[in-house]
Formats: structure tokens, C-alpha cells, sequence
């Protein structure tokens, strides 16, 4: 708020700004985390394994387990991954059912990772200038923040009224 009544002046005016330096560390911080959450969800999605019991869908058991703990539930005389709820379930069972009843299975992911990576390939896309033939159509982010950032030789300005009032 600039007051010019106190020094003669006719009004009293407030003026608006947008602070330039913040904006673009607002605007980088912003892409560094949607770029870090999408390669981490793509990494999740790489690296989960996951193997279900076949009563796990009927609620008959808890039986989901990762790589790691399916590997410690590996039934020595066959070499299958079996459900140790089931296994503990069925030991006093003179009659137990057949094995496959309660073998793991693994967890198809690939639709995870297909989304996580085609949300990466969309915001490259969108974040990347648009070119046609030899022609840009459109700049990217990156290079708007760029031509933001070499404007000026010294720091980027805030853009504050005391710095443009004359």
C-alpha cells in the first residue's frame, strides 16, 4: 500500500505483484516432486512381487506375501511356495487337501507398470516443447524456465513495487 496522501499526494493505491523468483522455485519444486513420485511409483511397480494364495480371494486366509517372505515358505519336498496359514491349517488334517489348493501365485503387476509408465511418458510430454517438422509450435516448461532464468545477467528480480516505483 502506497499512502502519497501524507506527502500531498491525491490517493492512497495498493499495488499487486507476483514475486518472479519465487514463482519459478515454486514452479521447479513443484515438477521435481510429480517427476520423483512418478519414478518412484514406476520403481514400486518394478520391484513388487507379489504372491496370493489361492484363499485369499475367498477370505479363507491371509495368505499375501511378498518375494522375501515367500521365499522362507518354500515346502522342501515339492520346491513350492505354499500358504503357511494353510499349511498350519490343514497339518492335524488326516484328509488335507491337495497342495495346489494353498500353492502361491504370482501376482500379475503388469498393468501397474504399464500405468506408471505411461503417466511418466504423458507428463514428458506435456512438461516437453511441442515441435513439428523443424518448427517449435509450442516451448516446454523447461525451456520457459530457462529463458526466465537468462533474461537477466544478475538474479532473477522479485518483482517488488519498491524495485519498480519511480
Amino acid at each position: 500500500l502506497v499512502d502519497d496522501l501524507s506527502s500531498g499526494g491525491s490517493q492512497a493505491t495498493k499495488f499487486w505483484y507476483i514475486d518472479y523468483n519465487h514463482a519459478v522455485n515454486v514452479i521447479r519444486l513443484r515438477i521435481y516432486l510429480l517427476k520423483r513420485k512418478l519414478e518412484q511409483s514406476e520403481l514400486r511397480a518394478r520391484s513388487s512381487s507379489m504372491y496370493l494364495c489361492p484363499g485369499y480371494k475367498t477370505k479363507a486366509c491371509n495368505g499375501r506375501y511378498t518375494e522375501t517372505e515367500a521365499q522362507q515358505v518354500i515346502d522342501m519336498e515339492t520346491g513350492l511356495f505354499l500358504c503357511q496359514e494353510c499349511v498350519n491349517a490343514h497339518a492335524a488334517n488326516p484328509d488335507p487337501p491337495p497342495k495346489s489348493t494353498y500353492t502361491l501365485q504370482l501376482l500379475d503387476n503388469t498393468k501397474d507398470l504399464r500405468l506408471a509408465m505411461d503417466n511418466m511418458r504423458r507428463v514428458n510430454v506435456q512438461l516437453c516443447a511441442k515441435m513439428m517438422g523443424n518448427s517449435q509450435l509450442r516451448p516446454g516448461i523447461y525451456d520457459l524456465l530457462q529463458k526466465v532464468r537468462v533474461k537477466g545477467k544478475g538474479p532473477l528480480t522479485s518483482n517488488l513495487p519498491s524495485e519498480n516505483f519511480s
